[in-house]
């Protein structure tokens, strides 16, 4: 298999988060993390959304914070993809917005400020075979 092909097989880890900190602190601890994974960062809902109606294929779980301006909310993504792609909602706010996220569809949600071991955790129990 050439590079090229491994490239266009490797499925992918998507963040999307408005906070270029938190988007790098994310990216860099899921390819310390997963390293089998590409991952894909996203600074606005409709960036995310872009991506997710060019192809899904390819997409193991997206990570979303829920205010992301201008666009869509990691909220609305969830109600969108959620049963086509695994998603956790990572947010500040109110416990029943990661309460709503569930029942649309999301397969985990984390109040900011968030332990990385934890989102890694939920992040192994989605990927696991």
């Amino acid at each position: 298999m050439s590079v090229n092909n491994k490239a266009k097989e490797q499925k992918s880890i998507l963040l999307a988060d408005d906070n270029a900190n938190i988007r790098y602190l994310f990216y860099e601890f899921m390819k310390i993390s997963f390293p089998e994974y590409n991952v894909e960062t996203f600074e606005d809902g409709i960036a995310l959304k872009g991506r997710l109606e060019k192809n899904i294929d390819d997409i193991k779980i997206i990570i979303t914070d829920n205010r992301m301006p201008p666009g869509n909310t990691g909220s609305e993504i969830i109600k969108d993809y959620a049963k086509q792609i695994p998603m956790i909602l990572v947010y500040g706010g109110e416990k029943y917005i990661g309460e709503k996220a569930i029942e649309n569809g999301a397969v985990g949600y984390l109040l900011k400020p968030i332990y990385l071991q934890k989102l890694a955790e939920i992040v192994k129990r989605v990927l696991s075979p």
